[in-house]
């Protein structure tokens, strides 16, 4: 099949404007030119008929009626036109072509009737007499203000159609030779726009191929010639884009394989677009992309994940794989419509964390039953009398059982081996339990201890147990860290949930170690909380009970004037 080009589009519409434009122009000016030669003609005719006119009045007048007929007759022969003379009653008076006597009365004819009304008649018609098409003209003959004949002058129109024909033939000549011409430029001026196009084309072909060097140089001024320098640039441009895309892809697919983790990219509609040697190990599979990943994909666990990480923009979960343990992570890239899976191979730190766990577990009984021994025989002593060195000894001993009972606490937050026992509870029954505990300890330090409820009776769902140990450790630290001023307590309602807030007028936290006080074992102040006793890890435990009932904390502090730590704990309508 011919390929329908640009320039055949261009010229062949370039050819069909000529042709219609030739057609209109020959068929309107063979119109203007025929009207223009009937005009012409008839005002000669009406010229001839007036001078015929003014001789056949004075004949008239004279009573010289069988003169009119040898003058029109002479007249006919000299101007070559037909010439007739009516009488007001139609009668024909005189015709240079025929014997009056034989032709029919004219009263009926158009220009004759016309001309009887006093103008000017003119009419094309078809002759009885000369049987043949004839242009006729007449003029009113007036005598003393009274129409008395007509004068008519009329020429055959095949002459004029004649002469018509002729001018036609040369108009039609001279607007050939214009389309001609105008073809001619249409074809150079099709060339001329189309050329540099064609040009364009097989530059951009080259670019579609990953050609980028430089294409045509533009000859023109003009926006054709405007377009050909910006392709140039556009083609530089790109190939350094190009260039640039081709490096850091590949450091970007030599990053991905010097990384140990499994790494997969699947798109929206669950085909592998990536997948690195660690993943294909991993299932055991050569050739997965461009496959779905439940044809390559067997592990039931592994499938379930990746259909709930389709749907969702980032997700994390624990799963087993085979022997080994992961930690699965994906995030939606929204750009792209694609989810991006690692795998966290966490198999040998599950075994330490198994083996810290047990470690602590040990330690913590091994500890606890020689410390309590000591403690015995300790206030053994006391009764005894043997009170050198007894205090500091059991003041060590009580901080290193604290020491113990955090450790055991906190590891079966950190564990989730202790899970929240959800209960309704009042929160004022809680405060004046707390109250109680410290009430002793703030009254030996000069500290007024405030506890305070929004409303009473105020009902908590929260774990009795957790949540009062939280408040152990946020009330223990803020008495033991201030001198002076007052420790409160407060809960009250919030948008979903409650708040708690612990303040206190104590020594407060420098901004710099105040990301790190939910650390285990860290500790501002060691040689104060060496000497009160803190283990250092009473707002770790307060951190994990905040988490297991699915809160949040924040820390306000300015050194020299106190801490106020806020707690929003959630609460199900």
């Amino acid at each position: 099949m011919r390929k329908n080009t640009i320039f055949r589009k261009i010229f062949i519409n370039f050819v069909i404007v000529i042709f219609i434009t030739a057609g209109l122009f020959l068929l309107f000016s063979s119109q203007i030119v025929k009207t223009y030669y009937i005009n012409t003609l008839s005002k000669d005719l009406e010229q001839v008929a007036r001078t015929v006119s003014s001789s056949v009045k004075f004949m008239h007048s004279s009573n010289e009626k069988e003169s009119i007929q040898e003058f029109v007759k002479e007249i006919g022969l000299s101007k070559g036109y037909r010439i007739t003379i009516v009488g007001s009653d139609g009668v024909v008076w005189g015709d240079s072509e025929k014997n009056p006597e034989e032709m029919e009365n004219h009263k009926n004819r158009p220009e004759i009737i016309k001309a009887l009304k006093g103008e000017i008649g003119t009419s094309i018609r078809y002759s009885k007499t000369t049987k043949e098409y004839m242009l006729y003209v007449a003029v009113p003959i007036r005598r003393d203000g009274e129409i008395i004949g007509v004068a008519r002058a009329s020429m055959f129109m095949k002459s004029i159609y004649n002469l018509i024909n002729t001018l036609k033939t040369r108009l039609i000549f001279s607007t050939l030779l214009s389309s001609i011409a105008a073809l001619l430029l249409s074809y150079f001026l099709s060339k001329g726009i189309t050329t540099p196009i064609k040009e364009l084309v097989e530059f951009s072909k080259r670019i579609s191929m990953g050609v980028f060097s430089e294409g045509t140089i533009p000859k023109r001024n003009d926006e054709i010639g405007e377009l050909m320098e910006n392709m140039n640039i556009m083609a530089k441009r790109i190939g350094k884009l190009v260039e640039n895309l081709k490096s850091e892809s590949e450091t970007l697919e030599t990053i991905i394989k010097s990384i140990d983790e499994a790494i997969l990219l699947i798109d929206g509609n669950g085909v592998i677009k990536h997948a690195n040697d660690e993943f294909k190990n991993l299932i055991g599979k050569e050739k997965v992309e461009e496959r779905y990943y439940w044809e390559v994909v067997k592990d039931d666990e592994l499938r379930k994940f990746i259909k709930k990480a389709l749907d969702k923009e980032s997700m994390r979960e624990r799963i087993q794989i085979k022997d080994r343990n992961f930690i699965l992570s994906s995030r939606k890239i929204e750009t792209a419509n694609k989810i991006l899976v690692t795998f966290y191979d966490v198999t040998e730190l599950q075994k330490y964390e198994e083996m810290k766990k047990e470690f602590i577990g040990n330690l913590s009984h091994e500890l606890k039953t020689p410390l309590t021994s000591i403690k015995g025989f300790v206030e053994v002593m006391k009764e005894e009398g043997k009170l050198k060195y007894i205090d500091i000894i059991e003041r060590n001993i009580d901080r290193m059982i604290q020491i113990v009972k955090d450790i055991q606490m906190l590891s079966k937050l950190e564990y989730r081996k202790t899970k929240a026992q959800i209960e309704s509870v009042d929160a004022l029954d809680i405060l004046k339990d707390i109250e109680k505990l410290f009430h002793k300890k703030a009254e030996e330090k000069g500290l007024n201890l405030l506890m305070e409820v929004e409303e009473k009776p105020f009902y908590i769902k929260v774990d009795p147990y957790l949540f009062e140990e939280m408040l152990v450790n946020l009330v223990d630290n803020a008495i033991r860290y201030t001198d002076r001023g007052s420790v409160s307590v407060k809960i009250y309602r919030g948008k979903g949930g409650f708040f708690v807030e612990v303040k206190d007028t104590g020594i407060g936290i420098p901004k710099e170690h105040i990301d790190r006080i939910f650390e285990r074992f860290y500790v501002v102040d060691k040689s104060r909380s060496k000497r009160t006793g803190g283990t250092g890890l009473g707002l770790s435990i307060v951190k994990h009970i905040v988490l297991l009932h699915n809160g949040k904390i924040d820390v306000r502090s300015v050194p020299g004037e106190g801490t106020t730590f806020t707690i929003f704990i959630p609460q199900n309508p």
